[in-house]
């Protein structure tokens, strides 16, 4: 599979999102010494941390999928939770699922939004993007 052969969409906003960063999740585990070697060991129990997320995709004002993620964007800056889907597809005369499962991001904050942004009129060679990034509550592949 490709990173090209999956679909990035957040649950109410019509349209998909090109780019995302990922699932990186970080477990914090004590260490600690048994007595009787002089080796460290990993405590069995401890804290973990999902880091932050982005998504983004190609602005165009006269698509109105953009211009309602954007306003969607704009709308969740409160606090308000959402969730995002990433599935395997197949894209070959449209787009087909693959498999029965999708990777879940549940809880959704938004943490940062991005629009606009590294403009070089003189260039013209970037693509205009809406993005975000949000917190995690949760994950799953199901």
């Amino acid at each position: 599979m490709t990173n090209a052969d999956v679909l990035v969409t957040v649950e109410g906003v019509a349209g998909y999102w090109s780019k995302m960063s990922g699932l990186s999740e970080t477990i914090s585990r004590a260490m600690f010494s048994d007595g009787s070697t002089n080796r460290k060991r990993s405590a069995t129990s401890g804290s973990s941390e999902i880091a932050e997320v982005t998504i983004s995709r190609p602005f165009d004002p006269d698509n109105a999928d953009d211009a309602a993620a954007y306003e969607w964007a704009k709308s969740v800056r409160c606090g308000d939770t959402f969730q995002v889907q990433v599935r395997p597809v197949r894209r070959c005369d449209g787009v087909e699922q693959r498999g029965s499962k999708a990777l879940f991001f549940y809880g959704c904050r938004l943490t940062k939004l991005e629009f606009m942004q590294s403009m070089d009129t003189g260039a013209g060679d970037n693509v205009v993007e809406l993005a975000v990034t949000y917190s995690v509550d949760d994950y799953d592949f199901a």
